[in-house]
């Protein structure tokens, strides 16, 4: 049991860590795809120490090279959405994870939803509306694409763990190099202030990279739905500290889609952990 409650603790603190992440991404002034390049830098060196540290073998596969692909465009597209909307619809939007996670549960394992289930696939949906329904055209409704993107990625990094041949340490580490390499055309003609640069590396190496860390040691003592569980701590989190920071306020469409989705994601999330209390056990045994 402690080492579930080290799990649910650490999961925790890194999602307190990512609901940073908006106010961090807005006071840099650079583009999407440079700015969440040069984060990958310093976020690279930090999972290599946690890994080094561990002792995780460093390696690569066909596998690992998918899931680096994966955090790439789940880490880019949240960035890009942050940029383009408001950040609390962005993490709002990439919350819609459990519809995904319902989804693929049904496509991979051959799982079928049950009533619960479709229930909560149509209250995220519903949610999903009303973030768009003021937003029809122009850079918010792309940055709702995104962020449903995101979550698409997430909902797939979530269950990475459980799915065999899949090392999702590796898989980060190499998608920061993978981000990072995306990034090299633009960071010619970016600005490199201090401001810039300082931002960069707080939340490269601390939002990011410590966030990463702690989610990584978290999904090894508790379930992917006991993880997104006490995640739901970052979308409650990363509107308030946008507005404390930046006075930026969610539309009124877009505060019923939060609650809609943060209810439905809560709603889930807590039927599933009650329905796999021997899988989380058998999880913090690990």
């Amino acid at each position: 049991m402690i080492y579930r409650h080290r799990g649910i603790l650490s999961v925790f603190f890194g999602a307190v860590c990512f609901s940073f992440a908006g106010v961090l991404i807005k006071m840099i002034d650079w583009p999407a795809v440079p700015s969440y390049g040069g984060r990958s830098f310093f976020t690279f060196f930090a999972i290599l120490g946690y890994m080094v540290l561990s002792g995780h073998r460093i390696y690569l596969s066909p596998k690992i090279i998918l899931g680096a692909v994966i955090f790439s465009v789940m880490n880019n597209t949240i960035t890009m959405s942050t940029l383009l909307t408001t950040a609390g619809n962005a993490i709002m939007l990439q919350f819609t994870m459990p519809l995904f996670i319902i989804l693929f549960t049904w496509m991979i394992f051959r799982k079928r939803p049950g009533r619960l289930e479709v229930l909560c696939s149509i209250g995220v949906f519903i949610g999903m509306i009303c973030f768009f329904l003021d937003q029809l055209s122009g850079d918010s409704f792309l940055g709702n694409i995104l962020g449903i993107v995101s979550g698409i990625c997430c909902a797939l990094v979530y269950m990475m763990k459980q799915l065999p041949g899949f090392d999702y340490d590796n898989s980060l580490l190499w998608s920061c190099v993978l981000s990072f390499l995306i990034g090299i055309p633009y960071y010619g003609s970016v600005s490199w202030s201090f401001q810039n640069i300082f931002f960069i590396f707080i939340a490269g190496f601390f939002q990011t990279g410590a966030g990463f860390i702690l989610m990584s040691y978290g999904l090894d003592l508790v379930s992917p739905i006991a993880a997104a569980l006490t995640s739901t701590i970052e979308p409650i989190l990363t509107p308030f500290w946008t507005l404390i920071f930046l006075g930026e306020f969610l539309s009124p469409f877009a505060m019923v889609g939060a609650v809609i989705v943060l209810a439905t994601s809560l709603i889930y999330n807590i039927s599933a952990g009650r329905k796999q209390p021997e899988a989380d056990a058998d999880a913090g045994h690990i």
